[in-house]
Formats: C-alpha cells, sequence, structure tokens
C-alpha cells in the first residue's frame, strides 16, 4: 500500500502543475500511463480469489437479513442490538460483525482499534478470519497482532 499511496501522491503533484501543451512529449518520453499502470498492478493482490458459489435464494435471504438489521438500527437501537451479537450462534455473530463492519458509515458507529484503543476513522483493516478484529492503518504497517489474531489471516 505505501507504493500505491506513493504513485498517488506523485500523480497529484503531476495534476497540480501548470503543463503547457508541449508538455505532451515529457509524459510519452517518461511513458508515465505505462508507469502508473505497472505501479497500480505491482500493489493489487489477488491472493485468495473466490467466486462466491451463492445462489439466487441465498442472496436474497441475505439481503433481506441485512434490510432487517438495518431497518432495526435505524429505529435508534442500535446497542441494544450490539447486545443480540453474544446471544447469537457464531455463525450469525460473524454475520452481525460484517454487518456492522460493511455499513458502519451508514450506522454511525465508532469502530475502535484493537491495537491501541483508539477510534479508527477512514482507512482501517478488519480480519477476515476473527470475529470483531479491526486494526487502524498505524498498527496493521506496525504489524501489531492483537490477541487470538495469527499472521496467517487476511
Amino acid at each position: 500500500m505505501p507504493a500505491l499511496a506513493c504513485g498517488q501522491t506523485c500523480l497529484l503533484h503531476f495534476l497540480d502543475m501548470g503543463w503547457e501543451a508541449n508538455d505532451l512529449s515529457f509524459f510519452i518520453d517518461i511513458q508515465l500511463l505505462r508507469l502508473l499502470l505497472t505501479m497500480s498492478q505491482e500493489n493489487i493482490s489477488t491472493h485468495d480469489k473466490i467466486i462466491c458459489p451463492c445462489n439466487k435464494e441465498e442472496e436474497l435471504a441475505d439481503y433481506k437479513q441485512n434490510s432487517e438489521w438495518m431497518d432495526e438500527c435505524q429505529e435508534g437501537v442500535f446497542e441494544t442490538w450490539c447486545d443480540k451479537i453474544s446471544q447469537a450462534d457464531p455463525d450469525k455473530q460473524r454475520k452481525m460483525h460484517m454487518f456492522i463492519a460493511r455499513y458502519c458509515d451508514l450506522l454511525h458507529v465508532d469502530i475502535s482499534c484493537d491495537g491501541c484503543d483508539e477510534i479508527a476513522p477512514w482507512h482501517r483493516y478488519r480480519c477476515l478470519q476473527c470475529n470483531d478484529m479491526d486494526l487502524c492503518k498505524t498498527c496493521f504497517l506496525g504489524g501489531v497482532r492483537p490477541e487470538g489474531h495469527e499472521a496467517n489471516h487476511d
């Protein structure tokens, strides 16, 4: 990710400069498009690419469940809704945690980092194997591993 951020910074710098029409040859000489494409390709991870084996009925059931949970949370009872998580079976707990992670911007919840206990705004990293494990960018890049989180987790 740091290389991608560097590439974005360079591109923004290029866009911020006052270019003339005859400067196009500079972009051609440095092969800017190829450079940016190569940088992007080197920073895109496609490991464990999974095509969802869900059928339409399962997708519709998930949609209805998420819609129901969203309605419950919008009614201002988010805290009591969260209390239900601990009472649910492990599979449903995971789905509820993923619902919160997916829609946290709409739910207006503050998600705290499990590494430093600070509120994790904007960029955060969610473990796909652990239940309810989020790290802020600083802790993730610093290699912080909360208890129960393994190095081989995504």
